[in-house]
Order: C-alpha cells, then structure tokens, then sequence
C-alpha cells in the first residue's frame, strides 16, 4: 500500500473508473477545472451525481490517500483522513492516477490552513498558480509579514496570510462552528462535496466541526 498525495485544487472521488460522464472531463485531468465543471452542470447533472451513484466524496490538493490498486489511468484508494463505514481505514473510491503524485516526506511540522471558502496559491513571482479550498493543508517552510512559503505537490510555492493560519490545536464552541459556517451561506449544493467549491449534508458538517477542532 503506497502513500500518494492529491495534486489538484479539488479531486472528485468517483464510485467506479466508468462513474464520469462527457461533462466531467474537466474533473479528470491535470490541473482540474472545478468552476468551469460547476457552471457547466445541469440541475438533472448534479442531480445524477447522487441519483445514479456516481461520487462518493472529495480530496483536497495536499490531503493524503493510500492507493490499494490500479486499473490503467485510475488508482483505488482509500482516505485516511476522511473515516467511512464503508472501509474502516478511510473512505474508499477511484481517483485518476494524473490527480496524484507520490507522498514525500514532511519538511515542516507546522501547516498553514486555508480560512476563506476558496484563496489562491502563489508561484515565486507572486502570480496566481491555483484555487484552492476552505481547509486546504500545506508545511509552511517558512513566512514574512505578508507570505506563507509552504511545501505543495506543485513544489515551493506560497499563500497569503490574509487567507490562511497556522493550524493549532483550538477547540470552538458551538457559536463558533455556526459562525464558520455562515461564509458558506448562498453557496450551492454538490453531492459528495467536500470544499469549499461546494459541499453535500454531511461533507459541510463534517468540515465545519473539523475547522474547530
């Protein structure tokens, strides 16, 4: 059993290699294009996703798996981070192999963690590189008054402090999940969604006591 990382924004995790549709194309290759996915949907689309079993959950650029099989251009892979009825070490589901890239060792204890629904992540030249989720985890290498340097599948890149904290070990109280979670308000429904893209039931629950310990 290998440990990979994802190494999109956001990564559907479909039921089966032949769960997606022409429409979710853009969900299968290398940067992903979720927004573009989003708007291109349908009510009967989106409505399918559930209706027809076609997803199962969402992985965040950064968050681990462990990869059980392959079958051509998609690993099987359950998600430690994310516990399931289904697999007791992790939900479980198919993810195209262009997604992932392999684990490597941690450079950093401390992690920077996205605060706002969705921020970018920064190249050198401080140029827009990604989208990235509410959650999102990244080692910070190291920071300014402005700039967390952090540790991506991408390589060194950085996020702007005005968008992300350093993670710590705080518990919030009930007033405070419902605070979290009124940034989301407004914001669109997807089934086995588990960003800030778009969240199902149980996936913005799930997130929204994770964000508070």
């Amino acid at each position: 059993m290998s440990l990979y990382t994802t190494a999109v924004s956001v990564a559907n995790v479909w039921t089966s290699p032949e769960a997606p549709r022409r429409i979710d194309r853009m969900m299968l290759e290398n940067p992903v294009h979720v927004r573009s996915w989003l708007d291109a949907l349908s009510y009967e689309e989106r409505l399918e996703l559930c209706t027809a079993n076609l997803v199962q959950t969402q992985v965040l650029f950064g968050e681990d798996v462990q990869l059980l099989q392959e079958r051509g251009d998609w690993a099987f892979v359950i998600i430690p981070g994310q516990p399931s009825a289904k697999d007791e070490r992790g939900y479980p589901g198919w993810i195209p192999k262009d997604c992932l890239v392999e684990k490597s060792p941690a450079k950093s204890e401390a992690s920077a963690v996205i605060q706002k629904p969705t921020a970018f992540l920064y190249d050198d030249k401080k140029t827009k590189v990604l989208e990235l989720s509410f959650l999102t985890k990244l080692p910070v290498l190291s920071s300014d008054g402005i700039w967390f340097e952090v540790d991506t599948p991408l390589g060194r890149k950085w996020l702007k402090k005005g968008d992300a904290d350093l993670e710590t070990p705080v518990k919030g109280s009930g007033d405070d999940i419902v605070q979290t979670g009124q940034a989301f308000l407004n914001l669109p429904y997807l089934w086995g969604g588990m960003s800030g893209f778009g969240y199902d039931c149980s996936g913005f629950v799930f997130n929204m006591l994770k964000a508070n310990g």
